[in-house]
């Protein structure tokens, strides 16, 4: 022991226990999933002008708002970090 401890540990106390949540990759996000699907079908919308006409200007704006608060639900229900690059190896739960 050399003596260092951490200033709010008390001695002779192990240090506390970093628990590491697992990271997901990127195609497994549902959210990542839902707005890609939200900007795509938007996209398509835009240039095509189908759905817009048939339901009126109040319910397009409803479904707008619902897509926004879908997105909002599943951020509040996200639990892992995503992870981009290939780091080390770790266990993916299926």
């Amino acid at each position: 022991m050399t003596g260092a401890t951490e200033p709010d540990m008390p001695a002779g106390l192990p240090p506390p226990v970093v628990i590491a949540q697992p990271r997901k990759r990127w195609w497994r996000s549902k959210t990542l999933w839902f707005n890609a699907s939200v900007a795509a079908l938007t996209t398509a919308e835009m240039n095509l002008q189908v759905i817009q006409p048939l339901l009126g200007d109040h319910t397009y704006q409803v479904i707008a708002f619902v897509l926004a608060v879908g997105n909002a639900a599943l951020r509040m229900v996200s639990t892992q970090a995503l992870v981009v690059r290939a780091g080390p190896a770790k266990a993916e739960p299926s």
